[in-house]
């Protein structure tokens, strides 16, 4: 479905009743990577997982409104007034979401009941992972997003998915391949260019799970155990045989650590 909103028009996913929880999708993918959470969850909660700018149908970045974690961040405190959501609501994000999780929670934190962060990480992006970003940002300026997106695929996931859940391959890869090539290149800016929420950590007041795929290779165990100790009442949750894409590649207990974390709120 989708709204106009005071900012952009979103297109996003809204399902089930009860404690509001916003999924926030990783890159290059769209909200369509949480369809079948959000139908399997809609029992005891309700989703709301929207495309950021430029993924689905959502309105792109564009020179009055440069690429930036903080505006996706505002995009989606912006959806949430144009549904009227006013009670606090748990953010939830992947890769990505996560980095744009962290940023609602430093701007919009009277608005957060819960947090999750999944497969991320609060630094800035370091100097040489800036480099690559700006060489795909160029590839895919020059027409190559369909090579970007598929040497990304073999890092998001986990040699157990690979090996022996083909059809998640190919899901990831049709949805990556769904994805503009204006869209990649503006998530990339965003992702590259993102502030280091570090020194926020400490000041994150609500309960929050940080959930780490064992095999991710983007964001190691050590990073999520890190994360996990900087915020005060944070818990950390690590799922075998997953690596960056735990909802895809172990959905049963991907749904369940969620499941566990909304109810107990």
């Amino acid at each position: 479905m989708e709204i106009d909103t005071a900012r952009l028009r979103m297109s996003f996913i809204d399902e089930g009743k009860g404690t509001t929880v916003v999924l926030l999708h990783p890159f290059p993918l769209s909200a369509e990577v949480f369809r079948a959470d959000a139908d399997l969850l809609s029992d005891a909660m309700r989703v709301i997982a929207p495309s950021m700018r430029g993924f689905g149908t959502t309105t792109p970045f564009d020179a009055l409104q440069p690429p930036s974690i903080d505006a996706m961040a505002d995009d989606v405190a912006s959806l949430l007034d144009a549904l009227g959501i006013r009670e606090r609501v748990v953010i939830g994000g992947i890769s990505m979401g996560g980095y744009v999780a962290l940023s609602f929670a430093h701007r919009h934190a009277s608005r957060m009941r819960g947090l999750m962060l999944i497969d991320t990480r609060a630094e800035a992006e370091p100097e040489a992972a800036r480099a690559t970003r700006n060489r795909n940002i160029a590839r895919v300026r020059a027409g190559e997003e369909g090579a970007v997106v598929e040497e990304l695929i073999a890092r998001l996931l986990s040699k157990t998915t690979v090996n022996v859940k083909p059809e998640v391959v190919g899901q990831v890869r049709a949805l990556g391949m769904q994805s503009s090539a204006g869209a990649i290149a503006s998530a990339l800016e965003a992702i590259r260019d993102r502030a280091d929420r570090t020194a926020d950590l400490a000041s994150i007041r609500v309960p929050t799970l940080v959930v780490s795929g064992r095999e991710d290779v983007l964001v190691p165990l050590p990073v999520a155990e890190t994360l996990a100790r900087a915020i005060p009442n944070a818990k950390l949750a690590v799922l075998d045989d997953a690596a960056h894409l735990p909802n895809l590649e172990v959905p049963k207990a991907f749904r369940e650590a969620v499941r566990a974390f909304v109810l107990g709120l």
